[in-house]
């Protein structure tokens, strides 16, 4: 922590003019675009479901159940539900009326649900309270209005976890609701990410165990391996595991661990690469880059301030889940928005 704070505090610049700087063009008819956006996005992802072989009629108004982590026949495609967390974000910068947004909302986090990955909802939470921080002075209620919300936040995060079987599966007499009733090891569960390296750094102190370093090949490598088709890479599951993670499964002492999906935060994913020096070098490096990339941003372009909130969304699971060729993977498809619009505006002052 403290070299990534002098890191960023080494990079910062006192200059703050291009934050009020103006962006060369505007995005016009902003709300039908978005919608359109949004629409093409989310047909993606359903396509892709339906290509893989689910019913679309069946996940909306049928009584089949689709079942938790339904899947379809790309991944690449599936992702693109990542882009949907940014669409969420852009609406709210480009003041969308709050029903359509709202409804965009449902829809996406049924979508989320659906996959079974509650990391998008956190995400889409995270992005739209960091929208509404830039668009509003903090005034003291806003501080407890942001606190309850953030219980709040905290409590949907919790009952989804606890019930997300349940809602999948459309067993609504079973849903826990009484966070009294919610088992407390399961939100111990939510809060201890840190226990993931304190076992890596046990490993690497014991001489007997004779862990190595692997020297940044998840880190680097594995962004690359990652993304090559296993039409061109048909002995693709042959380098997984990745390095990272057997070192992180080789941690924990009892066997049951290994099934537990338990992550290393960042900080033990760059130790696992470099050791304590890569901790202490690599945060620097980091609190540098970001606050070069923050001195860059413009506060009157909401693009500018999308992408922000990407690398910052982005940068949270970067911290929380420590695999950081999952991390690019996030922000490529949360920047896919961002660039869509970029290329739009550009093209609508084109022919003007």
């Amino acid at each position: 922590m403290f070299f990534f704070i002098a890191g960023y505090w080494m990079a910062s610049n006192i200059s703050q003019d291009r934050w009020f700087d103006l962006p060369k063009f505007q995005l016009l008819n902003t709300e039908q675009v978005l919608t359109k956006l949004f629409i093409a996005t989310y047909g993606i992802v359903m396509i892709n479901m339906a290509v893989g072989g689910i019913n679309i009629a069946d996940v909306f108004i049928g009584n089949k159940v689709i079942g938790l982590g339904a899947k379809g026949a790309s991944y690449y495609l599936q992702n693109f539900a990542d882009s949907l967390i940014c669409v969420l974000v852009l609406g709210y910068l480009y003041d969308v009326p709050r029903k359509k947004l709202l409804t965009g909302i449902f829809f996406a986090f049924f979508l989320f649900f659906l996959l079974g990955f509650r990391y998008r909802i956190i995400l889409s939470i995270g992005g739209l309270a960091l929208v509404y921080l830039i668009k509003n002075k903090v005034t003291s209620r806003q501080v407890f209005q942001g606190v309850m919300l953030g219980l709040l936040g905290f409590y949907f995060i919790i009952f989804s976890t606890i019930n997300r079987f349940a809602l999948v599966d459309r067993r609504y007499s079973e849903l826990v609701f009484n966070p009294l009733e919610f088992p407390v090891e399961g939100i111990f569960e939510q809060t201890r990410g840190a226990l993931a390296d304190m076992a890596v750094y046990k490993l690497y102190d014991n001489p007997l165990k004779g862990a190595r370093h692997d020297y940044g090949a998840t880190i680097t490598l594995y962004v690359f391996i990652r993304v090559i088709p296993r039409a061109i890479l048909p002995n693709k599951d042959e380098f997984y595991p990745p390095p990272q993670l057997k070192t992180t499964v080789d941690a924990y002492d009892p066997w049951w661990a290994t099934f537990t999906g338990e992550a290393t935060l960042s900080s033990g994913a760059i130790y696992i690469a470099w050791g304590w020096l890569g901790i202490t070098l690599g945060h620097f490096l980091w609190g540098v880059l970001l606050r070069r990339f923050t001195n860059s941003v413009k506060k009157s372009d909401p693009l500018s301030i999308a992408t922000f909130i990407v690398v910052a969304l982005a940068s949270f699971q970067w911290i929380s889940r420590g695999y950081f060729p999952q991390s690019v993977d996030h922000f490529a498809y949360m920047m896919i928005p961002v660039w869509a619009l970029q290329y739009i505006r550009k093209k609508q002052h084109a022919n003007h």
